[in-house]
């Protein structure tokens, strides 16, 4: 089974190689065969795939859009009508959803077959500070696609291991703070976090609206661009929507082969929380992108970033409960169980199923916090604005930058229940903290484990971030060519 992309399969259907049936019954044919035994990233099939794939099939022709017929999976913390939407949870799993959400509207719009859903870090990973990252209690574990041996991180597990595992083209995963980039670097996959705002995120089960998004999952930067051009839109129910700048074009616009020559990126060097060795592989980034014509620039952390993360959570932990209440009351109103104490409940009510392996730290942590309104939440407000000021005058206008990069992720670690996840280094929350968007490119493997380099732009930058991304890509490809 040759291994599609978007632009690859795309041009095969056109040409009448292959058709839209025939791709997807492989694709099921392989998820059957290889999941279970495998990553178990698919949580469940769409039940109308066959469907679904005969209908674009007969209206396929060669003005079709570029995403016409390309088989994709989306994450199950997105609403979908024939698949539901579960967040991992046992307590969602039969309760119905009425409408798609809008990216997934958006995808079928645009011709995509939405082949089922994968599986995730239950409730995002915002349940325990001690979990297990890609274990649902409706789900089971999901393992990295590249070492089954070890953990895929998570949330968005079962995106990035269906991607490389080859379960479909491309997937849809979320992030509030790594959920997108740093399983996408463990699976060695590309992963794309938007600009809070570009993605319209009504429809997917939230954590906190300062820092949501959906965003692409794919073999290629390519393909990512492509499947940004249709997850783009604006929201009346999601008004950081409504900030997008107007007429951007294609984010494909800047995916140049020389598109790195003179551009101005600074590095953050790992630092004493990654491992040596991904220090020492780093520089090879820094070579990458010099020989592709960029200046690099050394960067030291800015210093809000000492603080950083006490002021994430408290705006998370303020958040989770009243964006939660919102979506169930909105979306989901047959569901008997109405905000996060409900859920609570049910999960130490059926602990044997839902905590076999760890607890709801998180959970009980945002039952205790302040309002939206408090003073404590604006406090946070307050500094993660300044953490952004900083990130604007003290990198981006003080070096004149066009991107930021540093380490995605130290290798992923052994799968290992009794002792949950065991980080090695991460820089996700730079860009998820602030709102910006964020691209994790693999470029290398250490002791058979792959490492990704993370590339931040300013917000709303993305054909910025996907041109330079896309060139990084190119370079790395072209040297692993070499004899």
């Amino acid at each position: 089974m040759e291994r599609w992309t978007i632009e690859s399969l795309g041009h095969a259907l056109r040409n009448k190689t292959v058709t839209i049936e025939q791709v997807a019954q492989s694709y099921i044919d392989r998820i059957m065969e290889e999941d279970v035994n495998g990553p178990n990233a698919v949580i469940t099939l769409n039940p109308l795939w066959k469907e679904d794939a005969a209908l674009l099939q007969a209206a396929m022709d060669e003005h079709s859009p570029v995403l016409h017929g390309i088989p994709v999976l989306i994450k199950d913390n997105i609403d979908t009508v024939a698949m539901g939407n579960s967040a991992g949870s046992i307590a969602l799993q039969d309760v119905p959803v009425e409408q798609d959400a809008p990216l997934v509207t958006q995808l079928k719009a645009a011709g995509a077959l939405i082949l089922g859903k994968t599986n995730l870090s239950e409730w995002a990973n915002f349940r325990s500070t001690n979990s297990v990252s890609g274990w649902s209690s409706l789900g089971g574990q999901t393992r990295n696609a590249v070492s089954a041996e070890y953990n895929p991180s998570g949330s968005s597990s079962g995106s990035a291991a269906a991607v490389f595992a080859d379960f479909a083209v491309a997937a849809i995963g979320t992030e509030t703070d790594g959920s997108i980039v740093s399983p996408a670097a463990h699976n060695a996959i590309i992963g794309l976090k938007p600009t809070v705002g570009r993605v319209p995120r009504t429809g997917i089960i939230p954590i906190a609206w300062s820092q949501d998004t959906a965003g692409p999952m794919t073999k290629t930067v390519t393909d990512a661009a492509l499947l940004l051009d249709v997850l783009t839109s604006t929201d009346a129910h999601d008004p950081a929507t409504q900030l997008q700048p107007k007429n951007q074009g294609s984010f494909t616009q800047n995916c140049q082969t020389d598109y790195l020559r003179g551009k101005r990126i600074g590095y953050l060097l790992p630092d004493e929380r990654f491992p040596a060795l991904v220090a020492d592989s780093f520089s090879q980034v820094i070579h990458q992108l010099e020989s592709a014509g960029a200046l690099c620039i050394a960067l030291e952390p800015v210093p809000t970033m000492v603080t950083l993360q006490d002021h994430e959570i408290t705006q998370m932990c303020c958040e989770f409960p009243e964006a939660l209440a919102s979506y169930i009351r909105t979306r989901r109103p047959l569901s008997a169980y109405k905000n996060l104490a409900d859920f609570a409940d049910f999960n130490r009510q059926h602990a044997d199923t839902v905590m076999p392996l760890f607890k709801q730290e998180w959970f009980d942590r945002c039952l205790q916090m302040p309002p939206t309104t408090s003073q404590a939440y604006h406090d946070a407000q307050d500094a993660i604005e300044l953490f952004r000021h900083d990130l604007r005058d003290l990198w981006f206008k003080e070096h004149d930058l066009d991107a930021v990069v540093t380490a995605t992720n130290g290798p992923a670690w052994r799968l290992d229940p009794k002792f949950n996840d065991s980080y090695t280094g991460g820089n996700s929350y730079i860009a998820a903290v602030s709102g910006w968007p964020s691209i994790t490119v693999p470029y290398t493997f250490v002791e058979g484990l792959p490492l990704g380099a993370l590339f931040i732009a300013q917000p709303w930058e993305e054909a910025e971030l996907l041109g330079i991304a896309f060139g990084f890509e190119q370079r790395v490809q072209a040297s692993e060519e070499k004899p």
